[in-house]
Formats: structure tokens, sequence, C-alpha cells
């Protein structure tokens, strides 16, 4: 088994914030993740 983890660059994930201050929903619960993972 090999160990993998999901990198994201540090501007993708500020600008997934601002997209949930404008529109997330209160109360919800959000991934921010590439979505591609990659063997450590």
């Amino acid at each position: 088994m090999t160990a993998q983890r999901d990198f994201s660059d540090v501007r993708d994930v500020a600008r997934a914030y601002l997209g949930l201050i404008r529109l997330g929903e209160p109360g919800e619960i959000y991934n921010i993740c590439s979505g591609q993972p990659r063997s450590v």
C-alpha cells in the first residue's frame, strides 16, 4: 500500500475560500481539494 495525499496550491485554496464566502451555505461542510492524489 502506498500513501497518497491531495496537495493543493494555496492560490486555488484562497479562491475557493472567497467563493465560499460569497456562495457557501452557513452550516454546510465543504472539502477543498485538487481531487488528484499523489503518492508520497
